[in-house]
Formats: C-alpha cells, sequence, structure tokens
C-alpha cells in the first residue's frame, strides 16, 4: 500500500509537469503571434500611409498645384534648417489615418530621417511608456540624393 500511494503521488506529480509545461509553451506561442499580427499591422499601416493621397484645402492649393498629393510630398525641409516638417492641415488628418488603421489603444509616431537628422511628424502617446515597440521603415532618397527613411514606430497604450 506505501509503494502503490508513491506511485500514484508521482504519477500525478509527473502529469502535472506535462500540463504546466504545454500550458507554458502554448501561452509563449500565442504571445508569438500576436506579436507576428502586430508587427504586420504595423508594416501595412505603413505602407498605406507611405502610398496616401490627401485633399489639399481650398486656402493652401496654390493656382498650378493639383488639388490631391501624395502625403510623402507634402513634407517640407523647415525653414534652413534639415528638419523636415508637415503642413499643419495635413497633421490631424495623418494622425487620424494612423489612429484609424492601426485600430483602437495604438500609440505611435512617425519620423522621416534624412543623413543624420530626424524629424518627428505626427505623434500620439509617449512611447516611453510602452512594453513593447513595433517598428517599420521604408528607405528612399531625398531630392538632394541624400539617404532617406520614414520610420513608424507603434505601440498599445
Amino acid at each position: 500500500m506505501g509503494i502503490a500511494s508513491i506511485m500514484d503521488a508521482f504519477m500525478f506529480l509527473l502529469a502535472a509537469i506535462a500540463l504546466s509545461s504545454f500550458l507554458l509553451g502554448n501561452q509563449e506561442g500565442s504571445e508569438g503571434r500576436d506579436n507576428d499580427q502586430s508587427q504586420e499591422l504595423v508594416d501595412r499601416t505603413h505602407t498605406v500611409l507611405a502610398s496616401m493621397t490627401m485633399k489639399i484645402p481650398a486656402g493652401e492649393v496654390q493656382q498650378s498645384a493639383p488639388p490631391s498629393v501624395e502625403l510623402i510630398s507634402l513634407i517640407q525641409p523647415l525653414g534652413r534648417s534639415n528638419q523636415m516638417v508637415l503642413p499643419v492641415w495635413a497633421i490631424p488628418e495623418a494622425q487620424q489615418v494612423l489612429s484609424e488603421l492601426l485600430g483602437p489603444g495604438w500609440g505611435f509616431e512617425w519620423k522621416v530621417e534624412v543623413g543624420d537628422t530626424i524629424s518627428s511628424l505626427v505623434i500620439k502617446g509617449n512611447p516611453l511608456d510602452a512594453n513593447e515597440v513595433f517598428a517599420s521603415s521604408i528607405e528612399g532618397e531625398s531630392d538632394s540624393e541624400e539617404e532617406l527613411s520614414f520610420i513608424l514606430s507603434a505601440w498599445r497604450e
């Protein structure tokens, strides 16, 4: 009777270890899938944003300018500095598009890097509060033939 009780306890412990290992492995796998889906969402959002066309407000249209242009073509240098900015009217529209594409509960920052200068174009939330940040980068070349990178960082708030 004593050996049978020990064997029963041993079998119970083995079953408990196997079950906890399975559950732990399953949980780690689902986090990986969530991260993959989050990264895919951020990449897709950045691709849409980079190719998006915006309608220029009536007060901002110049005589020879088209009524709508690609968002990226609106990014201009700030004075004589290397900092890049979007027109004031385009910032809330870009922010709204990013919010809608990413969905509720996401913070983000869209920035451009030209040479050694990084300029934040649109931001919502604080990346310092995030546990995990997902990023997407699109490389290109500026008009002055400098390397150019558009970077979208996104995190769950």
